[in-house]
């Protein structure tokens, strides 16, 4: 799962449940599978996606710029709950007090009540005082506390090498297109930009070609999708001795103990070619050009909370120019967004207490017990597996931590307080420093595999190969994903296939590198790893023959691991079915496999504008949801067999693919 495309569904679906006026939500009605969905004029052994979601994707029109898309179904109804417990129009504990007023001060500042200027204006201060590159470094390193991305990134993360302890983790940042190929053709627009931005912040004076340049640069050093996902390639511990030798021009030493990362003798450098692009800017860029551009990302970063002027410049281009939408974001939801972001362990304590039974836990919990099962034996039948590298598949499989509903404690780590005089903007940017902050004090504590790094009110579901854990919040175990009134075919087709997709990723062609501990290294023989990556290419080259648009094609290697977890997910959740005794189906128009394959198809619905298509294209480890559902159909024969679809057909190709 793990959908990174920032869009906003601008209205809530007719099958999304809404608020009684108490801040309950209305109970869910679906079966799992839709019939006013179809599109019966296309094949399903054609365009299968069409014939199961044609008719839904008619009638939602989500608007330039956005996508609409069945998957976000809980979380727009959640939306309406945590609005309404915002709001006071639900009852809200003690606990709620600092994320009602967060929530209260970014509401009265988007009304055009409030405006800050004097965190940017300290920040700006501070840089114009740096004569040398020494000062540039204490200059970074306030920024970085301060929660300003400026030139690079470096944050506490767990040690693929040695996965039980914390390394300090330097990457790109400081950019903020979405790809390295946008800043050539939005280069007026851009300059523009800067020149409008600047010009509402009382004193400061910019040179907007001097900060594209800068910027540009930077950004086209970084690392593409597909080359951000090699673990191998991305994993480069480095001593600080040697990388000062690398980038000499910045005092490394210096900075990390300024952040507060101390006894820190070696980093993970996950793109050196980055850093070498930063040395060569160091080099070719005068102090005056990095001190604008370090003032620009103080602009950039502040912008969303320092007053509504700058607020509409942002969304003036990053909006409307680079996204292609019209209507910009709803106040409420953005305001939502923030809140939840900084409050999300209380208000998920409310979401929980409010409307999860133990029941439906447990319920899940069998499912998760018969996906895994299904892996299991499908690991142990595998002709191209040796034994040795089933053995290490297995115990990889055995070791993993199951994260089911919500955690069992709450205490978590402290949430930001709220000044009662203060603006938006200091609760804002008090809560970016104080997350950040907490990370840097988790560098020198021992890594928790059992901890929780998403809050249980997200629907959504995830897999970490560093703490080989799974993780199923609460949020994903209702409609449309799962109910307990569900005939079995619509709760595997969804939410079994979901499970499935998620343990598959600990055997994609990322997850596949790391043990049941989590530590990075090559455990397969080289057979299984030859057959492994035949398989793997199979895939990669269907997905680069889509084209979802004129010109546009689905990148096979940056999806290749979601599009692998799409494969084994079903395929585990299909066998799983086979050992369900139930035989009813949830639609009088399909039998039990039929509906099997429907449910899967429907739960990706999706109405596309072509902006967002094109920004998923670029910048997303996921297919679009077309080829979600075709592109794994297809290499499934008992799909083939449920819809009674020719050899030879496009949905039942002479020539599949199969990983897991």
């Amino acid at each position: 799962m793990k959908r990174p495309l920032a869009v906003l569904v601008l209205s809530l679906l007719s099958t999304a449940c809404s608020s009684d006026g108490s801040g309950r939500r209305a109970p869910p009605t679906s079966t799992g599978v839709d019939e006013s969905f179809l599109d019966e004029s296309a094949e399903p052994c054609t365009d299968f996606y069409q014939y199961a979601c044609g008719s839904w994707i008619a009638q939602h029109d989500p608007g330039a710029g956005y996508v609409d898309e069945r998957f976000v179904n809980g979380d727009q109804r959640n939306d309406i709950y945590f609005d309404d417990l915002l709001g006071g129009k639900a009852s809200a504990a003690d606990d709620l007090a600092n994320a009602i007023a967060f929530h209260e001060a970014c509401m009265s500042l988007r009304g055009g009540d409030d405006s800050d200027f004097g965190t940017p204006n300290a920040l700006v201060s501070e840089i114009g005082k740096a004569e040398t590159m020494a000062d540039l470094v204490t200059v970074v390193a306030h920024l970085h506390q301060a929660g300003i991305s400026a030139l690079f990134g470096a944050a506490s993360g767990i040690d693929r090498g040695n996965p039980a302890s914390h390394i300090v983790q330097l990457y790109s940042s400081g950019w903020s297109l979405p790809t390295p190929d946008r800043y050539a053709p939005l280069t007026d627009q851009y300059e523009s930009h800067i020149t409008a931005l600047a010009a509402l912040y009382d004193g400061v004076k910019l040179d907007p070609a001097v900060v594209f340049a800068v910027e540009s640069q930077i950004a086209g050093a970084s690392l593409s999708v597909a080359m951000s996902r090699d673990e191998t390639a991305t994993y480069n511990p480095t001593s600080v001795t040697d990388l000062e030798t690398r980038v000499s021009s910045f005092d490394w030493a210096g900075y990390l103990a300024l952040r507060g990362f101390t006894g820190v003798s070696s980093v993970d450098v996950t793109e050196p070619q980055y850093f070498d692009a930063l040395e060569a800017l160091f080099e070719s860029q005068s102090i005056d050009h990095l001190k604008q551009y370090l003032v620009w990302r103080v602009l950039e970063t502040t912008a969303d909370g320092a007053s509504l002027a700058t607020i509409h410049e942002e969304a003036n281009f990053h909006d409307y120019i680079v996204d292609g939408q019209t209507e910009p974001q709803p106040d409420w939801y953005v305001c939502l967004a923030a809140t939840r972001a900084y409050y999300g362990t209380s208000m998920a304590h409310a979401f929980v207490q409010e409307f999860v039974s133990d029941d439906t836990v447990d319920t899940a919990t069998r499912f998760v017990t018969r996906i895994r099962a299904a892996l299991a034996a499908d690991l142990g039948d595998l002709s191209w597996l040796d034994d040795d590298s089933r053995a290490v598949a297995l115990a990889k499989l055995d070791a993993l931590i199951q994260k089911i509903g919500y955690p069992d404690g709450w205490m978590g780590r402290p949430e930001p307080v709220v000044s009662p005089s203060g603006s938006f903007l200091q609760d804002y940017m008090g809560a970016r420093h104080d997350r950040i902050e907490d990370a840097v004090q988790q560098f020198s504590t021992p890594v928790d595999r059992n901890e929780w790094t998403a809050t249980p009110d997200t629907t959504n579901a995830f897999y970490d190969p560093l703490r080989n854990s799974i993780t199923i919040p609460v949020a994903i175990l209702e409609d449309p994903f799962f109910s307990r009134d569900w005939a079995s075919s619509s709760n595997y087709g969804v939410l079994g296939q979901v499970i499935g997709h998620e343990l598959t990723h600990g055997f994609d062609d990322q997850g596949r590198l790391f043990d049941g501990t989590g530590k990075l290294g090559k455990y397969w023989s080289d057979s299984a790893d030859a057959e492994f990556q035949q398989r793997e290419s199979c895939l990669v080259d269907q997905f680069n023959a889509y084209e979802p648009a004129p010109g546009l094609h689905v990148d096979g290697n940056a999806t290749l691991g979601e599009n692998i977890a799409d494969l084994g997910g079903l395929k585990l959740a299909h066998l799983a079915l086979q050992k369900v005794a139930e035989d009813r189906s949830p639609s009088l128009k399909f039998d039990r496999e039929q509906a099997f394959f429907v449910a899967y198809a429907q739960s990706w619905c999706a109405a596309e504008s072509p902006e967002a298509l094109a920004s998923q294209l670029a910048t997303d480890v996921h297919s679009p949801a077309r080829y979600r559902v075709n592109g794994v159909l297809q290499n499934l024969p008992e799909f083939a067999s449920a819809f009674q679809c020719s050899r030879g057909a496009k949905m039942a190709p002479k020539n599949r693919c199969s990983v897991w």
